[in-house]
Parts: structure tokens; C-alpha cells; sequence
């Protein structure tokens, strides 16, 4: 177990001093990734928690989400496909409530975030980057 000066906390396995294997980390903030680890780094499956209730559960690398993965959302939003370094590559499903306004935003941020290959929004933050 190390904890940190900013009280973040980390629990698992490590291999020449840095994080390897299966581990647990808690920021300071109170969110949480919950899986894999190769050389401090997120990578393979894991699970992260924010405390908005946002929760990505899929693959990483080198310390972000890339590979295939679920995002949902506290509104319901599911975004469920490719991520290619935290940028969403597929389709966007709304949870049942939601309108037809709120899918359609929602797919013009996307296609945005596409062609400026710049990450857009909140839920496109590098996960350790976002504040709860």
C-alpha cells in the first residue's frame, strides 16, 4: 500500500518500484481505477469510478482508454465501442428518457471531436485529469 502527500492511495502489486499487476488507486478526489497496471502505467483491462457516477469499464494504454469500452454516464448516456486515445470511435446509445435532442447533441460533439481530433468535453478528459 503507498499513499501519497495529496492522499491519494494505491493498492496492489509492484515490481521494481512501480506499479504492475493488479491494483486499486483512489485519488485524493475520490474517484478510482480498479485493474491492470504495466510500468505505473493503466494498460489492459481495468475500471475506473468518477464521483459524478461517470464509470469507463475497458481497455487502456499506456495510461488511457484505448481499445474496446463502455462509458456511462450519470444521465444515462452509453457510449460502447472503440476508444482510440480517450476519443469515443463509434456510436452514441441514449438510455430510455432520452430525447431525441439530447442523442443529437450528443452525436454532433462526436462528429466534432472526429474532425478536429480534439478531445471534447468533459467525458473525453484523460480519466486521472478530471476533477470530481
Amino acid at each position: 500500500v503507498a499513499t501519497s502527500s495529496k492522499c491519494n492511495r494505491f493498492e496492489g502489486q509492484y515490481l521494481a518500484d512501480k506499479k504492475n499487476g493488479l491494483g486499486l488507486f483512489t485519488w485524493e478526489s475520490g474517484n478510482i481505477y480498479n485493474g491492470n497496471y504495466v510500468d505505473d502505467e493503466r494498460c489492459g483491462y481495468g475500471e475506473m469510478y468518477w464521483t459524478d457516477g461517470s464509470v469507463y469499464k475497458g481497455e487502456w494504454q499506456k495510461g488511457i482508454q484505448h481499445g474496446r469500452g463502455v462509458m456511462t454516464f450519470p444521465d444515462g448516456r452509453i457510449k460502447d465501442g472503440m476508444f482510440a486515445n480517450n476519443v469515443f470511435k463509434g456510436s452514441i446509445k441514449a438510455s430510455e428518457g432520452s430525447s431525441a435532442a439530447q442523442v443529437a447533441s450528443l452525436q454532433l460533439e462526436e462528429q466534432k471531436s472526429h474532425a478536429s481530433g480534439q478531445m471534447v468535453g468533459k467525458d473525453q478528459i484523460p480519466a486521472d485529469m478530471r476533477s470530481s
